[in-house]
């Protein structure tokens, strides 16, 4: 928008202009030309249009070139959340269906890996205290059963924790509202912010 602007003065046509310098004010109110590289004539023009902007800003209707609508990125949030406790991302984001998917998955996940990490513990030193070739191969099995089943557990609790991170990265959501405020003296306004 400065370097349009900038043309459209140098053409003659500074209404143009000024809309391109309306349009920079809507996005920072405080910006300045860098004096070293730009025309006294428009560094006064610019400062004539910032200070009828900075006093009419509220109630006077200048119109820019563009109006920008700046949206926040949940992303990053969402990321350290996700890698916090995985669903909390999605949580935040909007996605509470998935967030649940997420959070009773690796829930359940690591619930599972506990447990057959302490059955494999139990198991293993039952194995090792038994005495009678029967019970050596029946704890045996039992060991070697919790021990696969805390390794599959494990990789699945892991998993869910990476597509958690994942998702919250990369996936898109919908951040859509619409809102309809009543402002207390006759006016309505209608906000959407997508």
């Amino acid at each position: 928008h400065q370097y349009a602007g900038f043309s459209f003065f140098n053409l003659g046509r500074p209404d143009s202009a000024k809309k391109h310098f309306l349009t920079i004010l809507s996005i920072d109110p405080e910006y300045e030309f860098n004096p070293v590289n730009t025309s006294p004539k428009i560094i006064t023009f610019f400062k004539k249009i910032k200070e009828k902007y900075q006093i009419n800003r509220d109630t006077d209707r200048q119109v820019a070139y563009v109006r920008y609508v700046f949206v926040r990125d949940l992303r990053p949030g969402a990321t350290w959340r996700s890698a916090l406790l995985p669903g909390w991302g999605q949580y935040f984001k909007g996605q509470n269906r998935k967030g649940k998917i997420l959070s009773s998955s690796f829930a359940g996940g690591a619930l599972l890996t506990i447990t057959s990490y302490l059955l494999e513990r139990n198991y293993h030193q039952k194995y090792r205290d038994a005495t009678v070739q029967s019970d050596i191969q029946k704890n045996y099995d039992a060991y070697n059963r919790w021990y696969k089943a805390r390794h599959y557990a494990m990789y699945f609790t892991a998993a869910v924790w990476t597509i958690s991170v994942l998702d919250a990265i990369w996936a898109p959501y919908s951040s859509t509202a619409l809102a309809l405020n009543w402002q207390g003296d006759g006016m309505l306004s209608l906000r959407i912010s997508f």
